[in-house]
C-alpha cells in the first residue's frame, strides 16, 4: 500500500476513535489495529501475497505482532539407513501446528519484555506450543520439534527472522507480512501486543482468510465433498492418458 494511503487510513482511524470520546472501550485498551485486506484469494496464477497491518497506540509502549495460520496436524519422520536404503524409521504426529507463523516487533524482543510474557503469548518460535510426542523422551521430542520448525522455515511458512514494526510518528504504526505461493488456506489470526516497562499493557486481535478461488477452488471442493468420485475420475484420466501415450509411441 502507498505510504500516503496508509497514513490517511491510520489517521482516519485515530480521529474516529478520538472524536468518539471516552465511552468506547477501544481506547481504554490503548491499542487499535486493522489490515489492508481481510481476504486473499488463491487463483491458478497465484505467486504469493503481501498484507499490511496498521494501527495506532494511545501512549508509550512497544508493539509486537504475531501472525499465525490455521492449526493443522503434521507428521515428522526420521529416516535411517537400512541395508543401504534410506527408510522412514521413526515418526511423531504433532497437532495444533500453525500452517504459517511470523513475528514482527518495533524493537528487538530482548529489549521489549520478559521471557514470561513471550512464553505465555507464544511470541517467538522457541515459545510455540504444539502437542504430540509426549510418549517419547523430552530430548527426542525436542529433536523432532526442531525438525518440524526447520521444515516449515525451509518452505518459507515460518519466518525465523523478526519482522519490523515501523512507527509513523508517535502513535501510528505499520508492519508488512509476506505469504509464499504455497501458503495454506484457512483463517489466520494476528495478535497485537502493546508492552511497556516489561508489562503487557494491551492486546488486540484481527483475522485474515486465505481461500482458493476459480477452477482450483472447484476442484478442491469436489475432491473433498465427493472424494470417491474424484478418485475414480483421476484413475480414469490416468488410464486414458497412458493409453493415448501408448498409441502415439506405437505410431512413432
Amino acid at each position: 500500500m502507498n505510504p500516503r494511503v496508509f497514513r490517511h487510513l491510520a489517521e482516519g482511524l485515530l480521529v474516529a476513535a478520538t472524536l468518539a470520546g471516552p465511552a468506547p472501550a477501544v481506547w481504554a485498551d490503548r491499542l487499535e489495529v486493522d489490515l489492508s485486506q481481510h481476504r486473499i484469494a488463491i487463483e491458478p496464477q497465484f505467486t504469493g501475497a503481501e498484507v499490511l497491518l496498521f494501527g495506532a497506540v494511545d501512549g508509550a509502549g512497544e508493539v509486537v505482532i504475531v501472525l499465525r495460520g490455521p492449526p493443522q496436524p503434521v507428521v515428522v519422520r526420521r529416516k535411517a539407513r537400512t541395508a543401504g536404503i534410506w527408510l522412514n524409521r521413526d515418526e511423531i504426529r504433532f497437532s495444533g501446528v500453525p500452517g504459517y507463523y511470523a513475528v514482527a516487533a518495533s524493537r528487538p524482543l530482548a529489549e521489549i519484555g520478559t521471557e514470561d510474557i513471550f512464553e505465555a503469548n507464544e511470541i517467538g518460535l522457541a515459545n510455540l506450543r504444539v502437542t504430540g510426542g509426549e510418549a517419547v523422551s523430552a530430548a527426542e521430542r525436542a529433536r523432532f520439534r526442531a525438525a518440524l520448525i526447520r521444515n516449515k522455515s525451509r518452505q518459507r511458512l515460518y519466518l525465523d527472522r523478526l519482522g519490523a514494526v515501523a512507527f509513523v510518528g508517535r502513535q501510528l504504526f505499520r508492519a508488512n507480512f509476506a505469504f509464499p505461493a504455497n501458503v495454506p488456506t484457512g483463517r489466520y489470526r494476528a495478535d497485537i501486543f502493546l508492552i511497556e516497562s516489561d508489562r503487557l499493557i494491551s492486546k488486540r486481535s484481527t483475522t485474515l482468510d486465505i481461500t482458493k478461488s476459480g477452477l482450483e477452488a472447484a476442484l478442491y471442493r469436489y475432491a473433498h465433498e465427493k472424494s470417491w468420485l474424484y478418485g475414480l475420475l483421476a484413475v480414469t484420466v490416468a488410464l486414458v492418458a497412458g493409453w493415448l501415450a501408448g498409441v502415439i509411441f506405437r505410431k512413432a
